[in-house]
């Protein structure tokens, strides 16, 4: 075990990794929802529904 500078900085990576991954993961499901909607709202326009 290295005690140092290093030691207080790595339960801060560990409780921001998953943050990281949270945000992520919500970003893209907030472009695939947009991109969803907004491609059929351009069908629904095209088709003329």
């Amino acid at each position: 075990m290295r005690t140092g500078p290093y030691l207080p900085g790595t339960p801060d990576v560990e409780s921001y990794e998953p943050l990281l991954r949270r945000q992520t993961a919500l970003l893209a499901f907030v472009i695939a929802f947009t991109l969803l909607v907004s491609t059929g709202l351009a069908l629904d326009v095209y088709f003329g529904y």
